[in-house]
């Protein structure tokens, strides 16, 4: 208990005093999809620091980006050390550091998981707000919706039924910013049809038995082999793969949300075409009856 409150105190020394800045000039992140809107959407010496997983090619989409960035593993002695005026959260992870740093004086701004292209929409601009930087905010934004219209398929009525499979047997619906993206490039989702809105499981045997149009895998490019990679293994889902139009997407597209989305979409929107044009090979080479 001494050591602990020593440290609190220690802590507490190195907080910068005073009201915190309107336009915070010294930003730091403890969160990989911060790490990643706030290397979007602000000037290099703004961002004292990101995590560790921005510069791991295996998690982040922006990388290269990070390289020369400081780096932190969201530990509140490194995070206040950095004497920042913002500290940028996830609103479900690292809650106990959060909880330190705010009891400590500083300003943590925690971002939600967009569910949806609307909510990551309204989640740039109210970032690009407070960091002083709306006019870029708004760059990306319109930059994002222009893309989004451009790739839209959602009004086609010829709709191939899709399957995601994610490790662990993992799925998501319509109520999801991945089921939105399917959703967008023309695919009718399958579970949507076994009532999964939101994330769910999707079973080995109702993916079967569902004999989807395409399946959708999302592989990961961590180089650490898991348990949860085992059912992608499994015979008889090879068969279906081998038998069935399947797309492999990079689970970094779409682990966070970001601008960079529109990669995704643009993946399954080419999927979509495939489909299409092999249906329609199919059609003309059939015998007259």
């Amino acid at each position: 208990m001494i050591i602990a409150g020593r440290r609190m105190v220690l802590l507490a020394a190195l907080v910068v005093t005073g009201v915190a800045s309107a336009t915070p000039q010294r930003v730091v992140s403890i969160n990989l999809c911060a790490d990643q809107l706030l290397m979007t959407l602000l000037p290099r010496e703004r961002l004292v620091s990101v995590t560790h997983l921005a510069a791991d090619p295996a998690q982040s989409m922006m990388a290269d980006e990070a390289r020369g960035l400081r780096i932190n593993h969201g530990r509140a002695d490194e995070v206040v050390r950095l004497r920042p005026d913002l500290v940028v959260a996830g609103r479900y992870s690292q809650t106990q550091t959060v909880a330190l740093l705010r009891a400590l004086g500083l300003e943590v701004l925690e971002l939600d998981v967009p569910a949806s292209t609307d909510q990551l929409i309204q989640q740039l601009g109210e970032l690009g707000e407070r960091l002083g930087v709306s006019d870029t905010a708004r760059r990306e934004i319109e930059r994002f919706r222009v893309a989004l219209s451009t790739l839209d398929r959602s009004g086609l009525t010829d709709r191939p039924l899709a399957a995601l499979y994610r490790v662990n047997r993992g799925t998501e619906g319509r109520d999801t910013l991945i089921g939105e993206l399917m959703h967008r490039a023309g695919m009718r989702n399958v579970a949507d049809d076994l009532g999964i809105h939101r994330w769910g499981t999707l079973p080995l045997e109702s993916l079967l038995l569902a004999q989807p149009d395409l399946v959708i895998v999302e592989q990961s490019s961590d180089r650490h082999p898991a348990m949860a990679h085992q059912i992608l293994r499994h015979p008889a889902l090879r068969h279906l793969l081998a038998n069935t139009q399947t797309t492999v997407v990079d689970s970094r597209g779409w682990r966070c949300a970001g601008p960079w989305l529109t990669q995704s979409l643009a993946q399954l929107v080419q999927t979509r075409t495939r489909w299409s044009s092999a249906q329609a090979q199919t059609t003309s080479v059939r015998p007259a009856r």
